[in-house]
């Protein structure tokens, strides 16, 4: 694809959409760079990423403005967030930041669902140096059974919130494409 159809086709994808929490304008688009073999996704000001792979773009919820995305090649799933650490209900002045904020965040939302699913929650990963937590999700909740990682991460003030859902990757492969994702932005 030309470097004007991929230009033409991000103009059209994007979505001006506006934070409630902070009245910013956040514009969000997805594309795909077959060169390189990757999708892009961005929300501008908060994050971009490079998922390797070809990934198709499914809902997005409401309540954590999570995008989910399926891979064409295995039918892994993943959604992705991001935002300001000051969205927050328990940082609303911006007080906690770096690797105190990941913490808070992690027991802030880990704490909610496992209160209100049932579920169980494991650290996998801390790494204060980089800022961020690699932590599972797991267990029956109404006879389903969850298997989901997440990472969340702080960078420059700005929030990573990456999921993966699959029992098809191992999680070895799992923790190192969290971090892939993470970590190469």
């Amino acid at each position: 694809m030309s470097f004007r159809k991929s230009f033409s086709l991000i103009i059209f994808q994007l979505i001006s959409l506006t934070s409630l929490a902070q009245k910013t304008t956040v514009t969000e688009g997805v594309y795909y760079d077959k060169k390189k073999n990757c999708t892009n996704y961005f929300v501008m000001p908060y994050g971009t990423v490079s998922i390797p792979g070809k990934w198709k773009k499914g809902r997005q919820s409401s309540v954590s403005y999570q995008q989910y995305f399926k891979n064409e090649k295995d039918s892994v799933a993943i959604a992705i967030a991001f935002s300001s650490y000051k969205n927050f209900s328990f940082n609303l002045k911006g007080d906690l930041k770096g690797f105190d904020f990941v913490k808070k965040y992690y027991e802030w939302d880990s704490q909610y669902l496992t209160n209100n699913t049932g579920l169980q929650r494991e650290i996998i990963k801390a790494d204060s140096m980089n800022n961020y937590i690699i932590w599972q999700l797991n267990g029956n909740a109404q006879g389903v059974d969850v298997d989901q990682l997440f990472l969340f991460g702080i960078k420059n003030k700005n929030i990573s919130n990456f999921m993966i859902n699959t029992q098809k990757w191992d999680i070895d492969t799992k923790v190192s494409f969290l971090e892939n994702l993470f970590l190469s932005k």
